[in-house]
């Protein structure tokens, strides 16, 4: 097991701010994460319309594994999954308890997304996110993220995106409205990426309907 540097994952929903973590390793060891990785209980000044909320990342890589997610909702608001292949995405769409499932489109990937599969998150009112800034100043990870962006755009017809930074840096951040052009290189229209950036974030973060229909 090993533990990832702490992100700063940015939803472009106002007046809201996620404190993310990227975790890999058996999830029923979250406590030990905690300790090591100490979310403070509120690191911006008091105001009365922020609200701070705690996500985390987990890494799925060993099936064996995966039955010990639900453990995480006590302790994460948000919780996204990252499979690291075609098996692993499919069980995630299909049956883990997640709010997102965040494939790491930067890197070049091994299988086809397939609406089927997508289909089965998207059913469930689970999101699917793309992060773009690993893309920023990496020319190869720039060409894989357009590629898969745009494959998974394809099978998932436009719907139940989500997109944002996963950034470091502040720098690594950018505008609503230079991360909407950004989404039309994908493939989405504009009111596409608008609701990628905006709606459906916002959606994430005050839990949504298990019945919702996109």
């Amino acid at each position: 097991m090993y533990l990832l540097p702490p992100t700063t994952t940015y939803f472009a929903a106002r007046g809201l701010f996620v404190c993310s973590f990227i975790y890999q390793g058996d999830p029923s060891n979250t406590s030990i994460f905690l300790q090591l990785n100490p979310i403070p209980e509120n690191p911006f000044p008091k105001h009365p319309n922020l609200r701070i909320l705690r996500r985390i990342t987990v890494i799925l890589d060993d099936p064996s594994q995966n039955h010990r997610l639900a453990a995480l909702t006590s302790a994460y608001d948000i919780v996204a999954l990252r499979p690291t292949n075609e098996k692993l995405l499919l069980q995630a769409c299909k049956e883990l308890d997640c709010d997102l499932i965040s494939v790491d489109l930067s890197q070049r990937m091994g299988y086809h997304f397939k609406h089927k599969t997508v289909g089965l998150a998207i059913q469930r009112g689970i999101f699917l996110e793309i992060n773009y800034s690993a893309s920023i100043n990496d020319i190869t990870a720039r060409r894989n993220l357009i590629g898969n962006a745009a494959a998974l755009i394809r099978a998932t017809r436009g719907r139940g995106i989500v997109i944002s930074s996963e950034a470091r840096k502040a720098l690594g951040v950018r505008g609503p409205f230079d991360v909407i052009n950004l989404a039309t290189l994908w493939g989405l229209s504009q009111d596409k990426g608008r609701e990628a950036v905006d709606g459906l974030p916002r959606l994430v973060v005050v839990w949504p309907s298990p019945d919702l229909v996109f």
